[in-house]
């Protein structure tokens, strides 16, 4: 072992420089960007089209920004006061369904949506919301982190709503 040691300290005192241009490509690295892509704006009070397809960026230090095509919406951080999963509730068909024949609800309530509804508050304080469809790919860390740079806990509607954020059924 000690042949192998003594050439590769020889070499790395005699070639420093790959090792130090390493170095600072690691730190030239930027931050991943924290989105939740192809949510779908269903309602609510923020200036978003309805039915809009849309990016929620929560990289910047101050505020969400929700982006679509033709437009963007920011709101800080400090207005956000909940952050709410929910999901779809299954239609009255489905349920009497699933009163008789339990197996069928089972395959009904994997088709079950997503939604992410953010309350805020407006400079006048009066109380706003804003809902979000969410897609089916695993978007908790995202929401995760959205809420903690608004200093907030999410509230899930159940623990399979919280499943559904990370992706799983």
């Amino acid at each position: 072992m000690a042949r192998f040691v003594l050439p590769a300290l020889c070499l790395a005192t005699v070639f420093p420089a790959p090792a130090l241009a390493l170095g600072d490509a690691r730190q030239e690295v930027e931050t991943p960007k924290v989105e939740i892509r192809d949510l779908v704006y269903i309602g609510g009070s923020a200036k978003v089209p309805s039915g809009k397809l849309a990016t929620l960026d929560a990289s910047d230090e101050q505020a969400m920004r929700i982006s679509w095509k033709g437009g963007n919406w920011e709101l800080p951080y400090s207005r956000i006061q909940t952050l709410y999963v929910s999901l779809s509730r299954p239609s009255a068909l489905v349920e009497l369904g699933g009163a008789t024949y339990g197996l069928l609800l089972l395959g009904a309530l994997r088709g079950r949506k997503g939604y992410l509804s953010i309350r805020y508050e407006e400079p006048d304080a009066t109380s706003k919301t804003c809902s979000f469809l969410i897609p089916p790919s695993g978007a908790l860390k995202s929401v995760e982190i959205l809420a903690k740079k608004a200093n907030r806990n999410i509230v899930f509607e159940s623990e399979e709503a919280r499943r559904r954020l990370q992706g799983r059924k």
